[in-house]
């Protein structure tokens, strides 16, 4: 099953994920927060937190639904989806996490170069989700936005903020 003995970080898919991105981000969130993680198995998404008139799915009602599966033993929750999340401030977000809790979500789908109609990137997508997740995960560890545009935990409004930021890959 899904469960590991003792503490560990679970990478939650939320519907269909790239399954070389979520291994990537397993490896980097091991290494970033000298943790064990695991990937679960995936979950559909909620049809109550989808939009039809936005295309999009809210992304508390996802925080909601994952707080509902907690993998036993996952001392934190990192739901991964390639769906477009937002939340009612704002258009569209990266990703949303309880400060100092145990869940958080994270969309790729505007990390994709090619969702901006441009050339698709993997290298530039891997970067993007891998900062993205680090930033997520460190909400959940009590770790607040930084006003500096390079620290990975700066509050990124655009690809071009989160692009300038770094973490150490």
């Amino acid at each position: 099953g899904d469960d590991l003995p003792g503490r560990y970080i679970a990478l939650q898919p939320l519907g269909k994920v790239d399954d070389k991105l979520l291994a990537l981000m397993r490896r980097f969130v091991e290494r970033a927060y000298a943790a064990p993680c695991k990937v679960t198995s995936p979950l559909e998404l909620p049809a109550t937190a989808y939009s039809a008139s936005r295309k999009q799915y809210r992304a508390s009602e996802l925080l909601s639904f994952l707080k509902k599966r907690s993998p036993r033993g996952a001392v934190k929750v990192g739901g991964v989806t390639e769906k477009d999340i937002y939340t009612r401030q704002m258009n569209f977000i990266f990703g949303l996490a309880d400060l100092g809790g145990k869940f958080c979500v994270v969309s790729t789908r505007r990390l994709h170069e090619s969702f901006w109609g441009k050339p698709e990137n993997d290298t530039l997508l891997y970067r993007r989700a891998l900062k993205i997740i680090y930033h997520e995960l460190g909400h959940t560890f009590g770790m607040k936005h930084c006003d500096k545009i390079q620290c990975a935990m700066c509050y990124h409004n655009s690809l071009q903020e989160l692009d300038a930021s770094y973490v150490w890959l």
